[in-house]
């Protein structure tokens, strides 16, 4: 819950500008190998194609339904989050979503053959 004085929250360790350049070389990434274009990602993601086009020039994140959304849709944004999560403080949930993310690269790799 939020203070009355209208103070923001800390947030530890989020640097948002490299969110935004990960995110943008990760959407460049599934837009060059698997022939997706912008308009598939608005689509995805419930967004116009301009908010879209804004998260590939780094202006603008995506809110937590956007970014959920594109994890479901495209390996490259899921890879580099859950890494980032890997390299956080928190290390019980680091090592969980480290362990997740072993099982998911086995299944697709499994699904794939």
């Amino acid at each position: 819950m939020l203070h009355s004085n209208g103070k923001k929250l800390p947030l530890k360790n989020i640097n948002e500008d490299m969110w935004k350049e990960l995110l943008s070389s990760a959407l460049y990434k599934e837009l060059q190998k698997n022939h997706v274009n912008v308009k598939n990602l608005a689509h995805w993601t419930g967004v116009s194609e301009r908010t879209v086009k804004n998260w590939l020039e780094k202006r603008f994140m995506p809110d937590s339904l956007a970014m959920i959304r594109l994890m479901q849709h495209s390996s490259f944004v899921r890879q580099i989050v859950l890494t980032q999560i890997c390299l956080s403080e928190n290390l019980k949930a680091a090592m969980f979503v480290c362990e997740f993310k072993k099982f998911l690269s086995s299944s697709e790799a499994y699904l794939r053959d």
